[in-house]
């Protein structure tokens, strides 16, 4: 298992890789790179999704919503849209958990999205996937 600063490494480095493929929707309107990312580093199918990507995302996410929050709510729906309700690839339900994370990092960056983030969130916490339900609890018991 690697130490703390190995993880912080990863998830600075996932960072740096996701910032351009954010920069990249905001310009061109299609997450599918960005998805297309997601799914090949989320370490599944396997016992553990990549919970420093997670964690990267919404970071980013975080840091730059402020300045076309529309834009990052909307990636935000479009890698949730799903509603959780997965089935079959394990790699899918990763991208959803990426849009959980992201909803929750706007909410927490930007309180006028406290009420739509909430009612969303409320929503993923009842999905079918348990890594669904399970990144709700994370961003819950994060805040």
């Amino acid at each position: 298992m690697g130490t703390g600063k190995d993880l912080l490494g990863k998830q600075e480095s996932y960072g740096r890789e996701l910032e351009p493929l954010i920069q990249r929707y905001l310009h061109k309107g299609k997450e599918r790179r960005v998805n297309e990312y997601l799914t090949a580093k989320s370490n599944l199918p396997g016992p553990r999704a990549n919970l420093e990507l997670l964690g990267a995302f919404g970071d980013a996410i975080s840091k730059g919503c402020r300045e076309k929050p529309a834009s990052y709510w909307e990636l935000a729906m479009m890698l949730a849209r799903s509603r959780g309700e997965v089935e079959g690839k394990e790699q899918d339900e990763f991208v959803v958990m990426c849009g959980v994370v992201a909803l929750a990092s706007i909410e927490a960056a930007l309180p006028r999205y406290f009420s739509m983030a909430l009612a969303q969130l409320k929503e993923y916490s009842h999905s079918s996937g348990w890594r669904t339900r399970e990144s709700v609890a994370m961003v819950f018991s994060a805040s």
